[in-house]
């Protein structure tokens, strides 16, 4: 049984947004989005492409789905 403590929250409830770069300019997950497209991800094992994913799929609405 898990406890629960009042007055803290769990940090699954917490995502802090990256500061992702297109070549050398910085751009925010919300305006990548909103450039529409394609988008590629490149990043070490670990640096958080699958969690990236997984905020873009929930701002969008949709499932995320693996390959």
């Amino acid at each position: 049984m898990k406890a629960i403590t009042p007055g803290i929250s769990s940090m699954e409830n917490y995502y802090i947004e990256r500061r992702l770069f297109v070549g050398e300019d910085p751009i925010s997950e919300s305006d990548c989005l909103s450039e529409g497209g394609i988008i590629v991800v490149l990043a070490e094992p670990g640096a958080g492409k699958t969690e990236l994913l997984n905020s873009f799929a929930r701002r969008l609405g949709v499932r995320s789905q693996r390959a």
